[in-house]
């Protein structure tokens, strides 16, 4: 059994149509003219027959409706949560990586440092309120001021 080939379909659909037309000339055209389209892909109104009647495969009469996507609502910050200005960032970064350099922190110091410094660093540079606290008290440390406002 043939089936119809994809490219074709718009155009038999349309003759198809027209032979429907009320106009006896208009609908004899339209079938000479499917018999042609037909012909121009080696199939004839036998083959067109056949896949009315055994389909290649389940015909679809409707299309499900794509899911509606909607727009991800802003990520806000946490309750308590600290968002860095850009130079903010960078004072911080700066400082921490110079007292790490120089040996002026502790072991657990420096590691915690460099868990802040990847994490301002990174595209969500947030820093929770205990982060805050504890970076402040760290800048103090090394460089005798805080670097926050």
């Amino acid at each position: 059994m043939a089936s119809l080939p994809p490219t074709i379909l718009p155009k038999v659909g349309a003759l198809l149509r027209m032979l429907a037309s009320p106009a006896d000339g208009e609908a004899l055209n339209a079938a000479r003219a499917l018999s042609r389209a037909l012909g121009g892909v080696g199939l004839d109104i036998n083959d067109l027959a056949d896949v009315v009647e055994h389909p290649p495969a389940p015909m679809v009469l409707y299309r499900e409706a794509a899911p509606v996507r909607r727009p991800r609502a802003p990520r806000t910050s946490s309750p308590g949560s600290v968002e860095l200005t850009a130079t903010r960032r960078r004072q911080v970064i700066d400082a921490l990586s110079r007292a790490s350099a120089r040996g002026a922190l502790s072991d657990w110091e420096a590691e915690f440092c460099a868990s802040i410094i990847k994490a301002l660093q990174g595209s969500r540079p947030r820093l929770s309120a205990r982060q805050h606290e504890v970076i402040e008290r760290l800048m103090v440390k090394v460089g005798g001021n805080s670097a926050w406002a």
